[in-house]
């Protein structure tokens, strides 16, 4: 027996009304720990690629769906069939291997080996009060999930033998995933979303007959939905009074804990991969936002971006990025009247909003839906990220936002090209942050600061690692390389997710060759030797990701991989040191020369060639 197919298609349709968001992927990895057994008075319980394609096929797998396998109730979206898995065996796996800050407050997550030998979590959630403050916020009291939608969703294609009615159903569920009282109230709605609440219970039908409903257009629910609000940060709504947002402009950040913000950065920065050359440096940017606006310089590719993001999302800002050009002007960073067609095909001119006020209004925007329901709008505030920062004129472009950006308290801009009384005034809130990056190594295409416009921004500089820390940023840049494979190119992980494929290349010593060189020439680039002929150059750690990625995708076609590294580094490495003083080139193809003349032959041409280059120049 198993619910009628039309009963499961609503049921799909009501778990996606809930609308989790961003949300969801945490509760799906939440609900693979418990359906593997993790209960809050339990022991840990081992969680491995084989339990995340188990939990996978019961809660996603849609036979007769090519070329798609797998559907997401929560997002009403389909993922396509790859080898390796896909979506979401490899994505629940590899999120579990590395937990979002939310999901680290939920469950311990400490890596081992089964009895057999396999790879495993060993999973448990973490205890109260923070294991269920957590499991409130991801699921925010209008956000509850319907049991009795997720039942019929679970047994799709079947209901256990005893199951004859609907409380049979929710029980049957409830055990499955291990779920204790507190977490049902926190977690489940009490009342079904729909109104015919009961399973209907049928006979067995084809498991196409899902798919294609599923595919089909969808139809509303049978019951009267709310009305939904428009989306609150629309970014310029014609009927906008900007002066309704000047009272949540004078809000301040929520909170000053600095070791409290460090650690939230430590761990949005070990999420992402990134590995910081200096441990205070974590410090020095938290002090920075808590009391202004925050510059980013150092080498290329040593992650200031992703820093920057990762700064935001630790202060629990939504963050948008726009990259600086040399064209930018006071239209770009302000704004100014926009030609555009009117009524009877009239020209005319309108107003429109730069980078900078457009983001401070959407910062005030979301400040007022965090205070009006923060369940519902969890963020405080939204920053603005500027990319290569000092490749525009920032003195010139800048315009009137000197005076807000230098002071304190309430600040507001006023806007020359507007002539509505309620748009003519920008506020400004005390949440709002400018997190702007600058590579000050490429001096010949950047522009100076004023003194002014320095003191507006506190600079804090990202460097590359240190030479004890070179092992490790490679052993970070190949699992990246590793999960990039997974994802872009499926056909060439074969059967395997980014965790297989990582372990694999660990033990291939073709591989782990290529990596010692690689480590060498790092090393040399950066640090050379006392009394070696010129000095260093800051490789970033995005150019050291960039050579593993060409290796990776030799290791199934290519026995001998020096040629490959060799040839990554002469077309990824060299042109980077373009900058380079002629001297340091020197330095470096003579130790080149001396201690690797064979194997990276095609490099020391490269490196040669940029030195003649660069000499003539």
């Amino acid at each position: 027996m198993q619910p009628s197919v039309q009963r499961v298609r609503r049921a799909a349709e009501a778990l996606a009304a809930v609308k989790l968001g961003r949300d969801a992927s945490t509760v799906i990895r939440w609900l693979a720990a418990k359906w593997a057994g993790a209960s809050i008075d339990g022991e840990p319980v081992e969680l491995t690629t084989t339990t995340a394609v188990q939990f996978c096929d019961a809660f996603f797998a849609v036979p007769g769906s090519e070329p798609y396998r797998w559907y997401d109730p929560f997002q009403s979206a389909w993922n396509v069939r790859a080898p390796n898995g896909g979506w979401p065996i490899g994505t629940v796996w590899t999120q579990l291997n590395r937990p979002s800050e939310k999901l680290r407050s939920l469950l311990v997550l400490d890596p081992g080996r089964t009895a057999k030998g396999e790879k495993a979590l060993f999973v448990e959630p973490r205890r109260s009060p923070e294991y269920l403050n957590t499991l409130q916020k991801v699921v925010p009291h209008k956000k509850r999930i319907p049991p009795l939608e997720l039942a019929i969703w679970r047994y799709r294609f079947g209901v256990p033998s005893h199951v004859g009615n609907r409380e049979d159903l929710l029980a049957a569920l409830a055990e499955e995933l291990h779920l204790s009282g507190q977490e049902t109230e926190l977690v489940f709605d009490e009342l079904p979303l729909f109104l015919d609440d009961d399973p209907e219970l049928g006979e067995v039908w084809p498991p196409e007959e899902l798919a294609e409903l599923l595919s089909a257009p969808k139809t509303p629910p049978p019951v009267a939905m709310p009305e939904l609000e428009p989306p609150r940060d629309e970014p310029e709504a014609e009927e906008e009074d900007y002066r309704r947002l000047s009272a949540y402009a004078t809000l301040p950040l929520e909170s000053a804990d600095v070791d409290a913000l460090i650690g939230r950065v430590e761990a949005a920065v070990q999420a992402r991969g990134l590995l910081m050359p200096d441990p205070s440096l974590m410090e020095q940017c938290v002090l920075a936002l808590l009391t202004g606006h925050l510059v980013l310089q150092g080498p290329p590719g040593t992650g200031k971006t992703t820093l920057a993001r990762a700064l935001a999302e630790a202060f629990d800002c939504t963050s948008e990025l726009q990259t600086a050009t040399a064209d930018w002007s006071t239209y770009d960073v302000i704004g100014g009247l926009q030609p555009g067609v009117g009524d009877g095909d009239q020209e005319v001119l309108r107003p429109w909003l730069g980078h900078v006020p457009r983001a401070a209004l959407r910062c005030a925007r979301t400040a007022r839906a965090h205070e009006q329901d923060p369940a519902d709008e969890p963020n405080q505030a939204h920053w603005l990220i500027i990319d290569e920062f000092s490749r525009a004129q920032i003195d010139k472009a800048i315009g009137g936002l000197y005076t807000v950006l230098g002071g304190s308290g309430e600040q507001t801009l006023e806007l020359w090209f507007e002539s509505d009384p309620g748009r003519k005034v920008v506020p400004f809130p005390r949440r709002f942050r400018i997190v702007a990056t600058m590579n000050d190594v490429d001096a010949s295409f950047v522009y100076d600061f004023s003194q002014g416009l320095s003191r507006r921004f506190q600079f804090v500089y990202v460097g590359v690692p240190h030479q004890n820390d070179i092992g490790s940023e490679v052993d970070a840049a190949l699992a990246h390389a590793a999960t990039w494979l997974a994802a872009e190119y499926p056909d060439q992980a074969g059967t395997r997710d980014d965790v297989a494929l990582l372990e694999a290349w660990q033990a291939n010593p073709d591989i782990q060759g290529s990596l010692g060189l690689l480590k060498e020439v790092i090393a040399r680039v950066r640090y050379p030797a006392a009394g070696a002929t010129g000095g260093g150059w800051p490789l970033g750690t995005a150019q050291v990701a960039d050579v593993l990625r060409r290796l990776v995708l030799r290791v199934n076609s290519s026995g001998d991989l020096m040629p490959v590294l060799d040839s990554a580094l002469a077309d990824r490495i060299v042109p980077q040191m373009s900058g380079a003083k002629p001297v340091v080139l020197q330095g470096l193809i003579e130790w080149l020369h001396a201690e690797h003349s064979v194997e990276l032959a095609r490099t020391i041409r490269a490196a040669e060639h940029l030195r003649d280059t660069s000499a003539t120049a």
